[in-house]
């Protein structure tokens, strides 16, 4: 996540046009993610990242990050054990693209621009059914899902397409 993504050419004046966003990250790398996309614009002038409670790596992070200083315009708000809704037309950073929570969140809650800080092989499986010749549902690559699921799973890969 750089400033040369399409349509960057200035960070800050893209994040003007983005809005605001809310990130919902669940390990420190996805945190980091998370810092980098909003300073190159990509989550709004205005950003809040909020860290899953109860996972001390996390944490670490995000004190580390604070003791540095974060962008101008981000906010790293206490770890929760609650995922945030997105604001309806609001921008939404999620690392687990393939959580049925943040799915739901997609089809219910109908966020404006959703940015992946996903940091792990389910990135490249999440490219592979988002680009594939098929309308695969997002699903993990092991799992076993049921009926309901496999809609789900079709419904957030028809929004994210």
């Amino acid at each position: 996540m750089n400033g040369s993504s399409p349509g960057v050419e200035n960070g800050r004046d893209h994040a003007r046009e983005q809005g605001s966003a809310v990130a919902w990250v669940e390990s420190p790398l996805q945190m980091l993610c998370a810092v980098e996309a909003h300073h190159a614009g990509l989550l709004g002038a205005n950003a809040r990242v909020i860290p899953r409670a109860g996972l001390r790596p996390l944490a670490v992070t995000r004190r580390e990050i604070v003791k540095l200083g974060p962008p101008a315009g981000l906010e790293l708000d206490e770890p929760s054990p609650e995922m945030p809704r997105p604001r309806r037309g609001a921008g939404w950073a999620v690392g687990d693209a393939f959580s049925g929570k943040v799915q739901a969140a997609w089809l219910t809650a109908l966020p404006g621009r959703i940015v992946i800080v996903d940091d792990g092989l389910a990135t490249i499986r999440l490219l592979e059914l988002l680009t594939g010749r098929f309308w695969t549902p997002l699903l993990r690559a092991r799992a076993t899902p049921g009926p309901l699921r496999k809609v789900l799973g079709s419904a957030a890969g028809m929004r994210l397409r």
